[in-house]
């Protein structure tokens, strides 16, 4: 990546709000799409704010061209595993799931934090059959030289918590989460 990207990485952490109640009362397999959807609004963020046009990335992964809101469970998205990072590298992004309902997402850019909030706002426009929302609690962290992966995914992990502990539904950053420990 470009020297002065580097200087503007930003690592977050996202965690589906209450998704154990989904799993407990729509079933796992319900539960499973909401992950789906969750993930393809995630990547048509992350291209479609991306430095560089990404179009060609975008019809790849949602040929339809329709904003990346699955409209029901049998709507396709399409299989990323085996494109290889250079794929999205022009993006400055790599995103994935941790497991369960965490995510995790590399951005770059002039503003990252601001390609997290509106990761963030696209998980809202996902509405469960009661009419409620989907929301999402995010921990993140500024990424700066010289420091380590587990120092980096450690700092977000404490502010997602924080982000948990303080209501959900919100961004914390970790200089936060430092600033409360001093």
């Amino acid at each position: 990546m470009d020297s002065d990207i580097a200087e503007n990485l930003v690592f977050a952490v996202f965690d589906i709000d209450h998704f154990k109640d989904i799993n407990d009362n729509m079933g796992h397999q319900a539960g499973d799409y909401y992950i789906r959807a969750v993930a393809a609004n995630v990547l048509w963020i992350l291209l479609n704010t991306s430095p560089e046009p990404c179009d060609d990335l975008v019809e790849v992964i949602f040929p339809e061209g329709k904003q990346a809101y699955i409209e029901h469970p049998g709507t396709f998205c399409g299989d990323y595993y085996d494109w290889g990072d250079d794929r999205f590298e022009k993006a400055k992004v790599a995103a994935g799931r941790i497991g369960g309902d965490e995510f995790a997402v590399l951005a770059g850019g002039p503003d990252p934090l601001d390609r997290i909030r509106q990761i963030r706002d696209a998980i809202r426009t996902i509405t469960l059959p009661d009419c409620n929302i989907i929301t999402c609690s995010v921990g993140c962290v500024q990424i700066t030289e010289n420091q380590m992966a587990k120092v980096i995914y450690k700092s977000a992990d404490e502010a997602l918590y924080k982000a948990k502990k303080n209501g959900r539904d919100q961004i914390c950053i970790a200089d936060d989460v430092m600033n409360q420990r001093k």
